[in-house]
């Protein structure tokens, strides 16, 4: 190599020692912007699960609240079925009855709760049909106890009546004779 090309091919490698210790430094920086970018990207990462968690469990809150919007007053009327039981209501308790195999039920019936409320109706109904017997047979036998009375003072009733018709007509002035 002669003198003129020898500088040169210095200069050159100079030039290419300057841009390794330039690449270099640009590789250390495009590291650690890789890694500062990675580390956000990780927080926005976690962030993002976060919102999504956050939806889902806010999806399944608005499920919820809508089946137990279904439920709730299914829950109210067998309630109220309970209470008429309770006191003796037995005809309104059976309407109540009717209600919830006709409307409310059918709306909910694939719930557990609801199938065990389906299976106590039969009871239920038998329940009122036993007593509801025997509240009849204890009326017709306390009939058949005061009818001995009740038809005396029937008599009696007839007889005071009759006796004062007669003491009307007996008494009643007659008004022909003196036209």
């Amino acid at each position: 190599m002669c003198n003129f090309h020898h500088q040169g091919f210095v200069d050159a490698i100079t030039e290419l020692l300057k841009v390794r210790a330039d690449a270099e430094k640009l590789k250390v920086q495009v590291t650690d912007t890789n890694r500062r970018l990675q580390e956000a990207g990780k927080e926005v990462l976690a962030q993002t699960e976060e919102v999504i968690q956050s939806r889902l469990q806010q999806r399944n809150i608005t499920t919820v609240v809508e089946k137990l919007q279904l439920c709730l007053p299914v829950l109210e009327m067998y309630s109220k079925l309970k209470e008429q039981m309770n006191v003796r209501r037995y005809y309104s308790a059976l309407k109540t009855m009717e209600q919830l195999e006709n409307i409310y039920f059918p709306r909910v019936s694939q719930y557990r709760f609801c199938q065990i409320m389906i299976g106590n109706l039969p009871k239920l109904r038998e329940e009122i049909k036993g007593i509801s017997m025997s509240d009849l047979k204890d009326f017709l036998e306390s009939i058949r106890k005061h009818s001995d009375k009740i038809g005396e003072m029937a008599m009696k009733q007839v007889n005071i009546l009759k006796c004062s018709i007669l003491k009307y007509y007996s008494v009643k002035p007659d008004y022909n004779n003196h036209i």
